[in-house]
């Protein structure tokens, strides 16, 4: 940025625009093969102009103004291309339905038996130890939340960053050692962790970041464990190391999450532009895990053969001790607070709220356009219109 402007930067400015220009210090840079590049507005010159620390030393993000530093978290991922990323085939993906609730926290009264599969976080399927996090047996799961689902546990990789930086902070083998413990305990299906790449920092810290990412994928596949693999990226670089790790492994499920920096309306626009472009660099049809996105389906779904919601208001709802009230004429469909559940078990709640969010993404799906919606040619993905300009009005619930 320019000299003395430290005052805070809006959001839209430090997001990745493809009608913004080239950084000036891109030009120059070491790491622009790996980079690409930011093209950002306003009046950021460097992405080293984020760095605003006044001890390097004491700082954790990977920034070259901290250069032992830098070397070291540099090393550990051995550079940021697929260097040191195992390309072994990814394992085979099991069926499962294209509507999952993410349980977060044991709730009293919800009988397992009742839910076909559930999701955890990755972390509450683990118990910390003095050698850091590891796997719950299939007998602690169960006994920590009551049940099993009927069709077993999946794992998102979707977390708060301090949660997820312990699974790194295990190191390889300590990885190693969690993932094939989740893999004894039972779990079905996973998404890789999502490390943060976050915008108001030196772009090397994004690309190490991206490199952690594939690397874990990696290792819970080595596992045997099916991985989706998280895509978590800021420009047409970063999904494009993303397709040339899948071009390598022949993965053929990835997950994306709308609910956080992509979910605005023009960032939608823009992430599922770059989903588009990746997907039609790649030769087989992919398959993608969305948290958020209901109101895109109908793009999603010309981009990729299935599309499945993990759904976080389920829990949320119950938790708020809230239902669902039904469209009725111009109003549409709402949450509420209901005095009838006030004191119902936690868990009996959240077997309602699962069915009516159940139903909230099944009407969703069969929204007319989304039916007769024509699947993206790769052949002619550029020329495809993603905007939301026409997106129709939210759907009205009819129970």
């Amino acid at each position: 940025m320019l000299p003395n402007e430290k005052q805070s930067i809006p959001i839209s400015q430090i997001q990745h625009k493809e009608s913004a220009s080239l950084l000036l210090g891109c030009g120059s840079c070491h790491l622009k093969t790996s980079c690409g590049g930011l093209q950002l507005d306003g009046s950021v010159v460097h992405c080293l102009d984020f760095c605003s620390c006044e001890d390097p030393n004491s700082c954790d993000v990977v920034c070259s103004h901290a250069p032992q530093r830098f070397v070291r978290r540099l090393n550990e991922v051995e550079g940021f291309g697929l260097d040191g990323i195992e390309l072994k085939p990814a394992v085979a993906w099991p069926r499962l339905p294209v509507w999952l609730p993410i349980i977060e926290k044991p709730m009293l009264g919800l009988n397992m038996a009742l839910i076909q599969f559930g999701v955890l976080p990755i972390n509450a399927a683990c118990k910390r130890t003095a050698d850091g996090l590891v796997a719950l047996t299939a007998s602690e799961l169960n006994q920590k939340f009551g049940g099993t689902p009927a069709g077993g546990w999946v794992l998102t990789g979707v977390d708060q960053d301090y949660r997820i930086e312990q699974i790194w902070r295990l190191g390889k083998a300590g990885r190693e050692r969690l993932f094939a413990g989740l893999k004894a305990s039972g779990i079905v299906a996973a998404t890789s962790p999502n490390f943060s790449l976050i915008a108001d920092v030196p772009r090397s810290d994004n690309l190490h970041a991206r490199k952690r990412i594939g690397i874990v994928w990696s290792e819970m596949n080595r596992a045997g464990l099916p991985t989706a693999l998280h895509v978590n990226a800021r420009n047409q670089a970063d999904f494009d190391f993303y397709a040339e790790l899948i071009k390598g492994t022949g993965c053929r499920t990835i997950s994306f999450e709308f609910a956080t920096g992509a979910g605005a309306s023009e960032a939608m626009d823009r992430y599922l532009s770059r989903l588009a472009r990746m997907g039609a660099d790649i030769a087989w049809p992919l398959s993608i895990f969305v948290r958020g996105g209901v109101h895109r389906y109908e793009t999603l779904h010309r981009i990729f053969e299935t599309v499945t919601q993990l759904d976080t208001n389920a829990h949320m709802k119950a938790r708020k001790r809230q239902t669902l009230v039904p469209a009725t004429g111009d109003r549409r469909h709402r949450w509420i607070t209901d005095p009838s559940i006030a004191l119902m078990p936690v868990g009996e709640i959240f077997q309602l709220t699962m069915e009516q969010c159940r139903q909230v993404d099944r009407l969703a799906r069969q929204s007319p356009k989304l039916s007769s919606s024509p699947r993206i040619s790769r052949l002619r993905v550029a020329k495809v219109d993603l905007s939301a300009n026409d997106e129709s009005p939210q759907l009205r619930l009819a129970f």
